[in-house]
């Protein structure tokens, strides 16, 4: 049987670091596209319009030089907004949320313990190649900004 810790720490290997979903190492430049098509193409579907204000991303988005590779992008996410724009509980907001990646084909992994799910998300402009977009359902967004930057 598997302590605690080991629980975590496994639990937060296997998310962080574009390791959930097999993401390719994207650069700076690539991160930034990434986060746009996002921003357009899925975060909409959930409700979310208002960088900032009902959505944000966390850790090294955008902090790195051009050439150095963070593993994921994190997006944190009010779970406010998108349970009204959904029509679902607080409590039914990750299912919900796995749902419209299950209608628009996009594949990901729900670590449910965690509260973290993790999409692949096509990279612009390459052939075939794949990053990991962690979404972070959350009541404050503050909170994770403060704890994740």
């Amino acid at each position: 049987m598997k302590s605690l810790t080991e629980y975590l720490v496994e639990s937060l290997f296997l998310t962080e670091g574009g390791k959930a979903v097999s993401g390719t190492p994207m650069t700076q430049p690539q991160t930034k596209a990434v986060y746009k098509d996002v921003e357009k193409k899925f975060l909409p579907k959930l409700g979310l319009t208002a960088d900032g204000i009902d959505h944000c991303v966390l850790g090294s988005f955008g902090k790195k030089y051009d050439e150095q590779t963070p593993g994921d992008i994190d997006i944190a996410v009010s779970l406010d907004v998108v349970a009204a724009h959904l029509g679902v509980s607080l409590e039914d907001v990750e299912k919900a949320i796995v749902e419209v990646c299950d209608k628009e084909n996009i594949y990901y992994k729900w670590g449910k313990g965690i509260h973290v799910i993790s999409l692949s998300w096509p990279i612009p402009d390459t052939d075939d190649l794949y990053g990991q977009v962690d979404i972070m359902p959350t009541h404050s967004l503050d909170f994770l900004h403060q704890i994740y930057n």
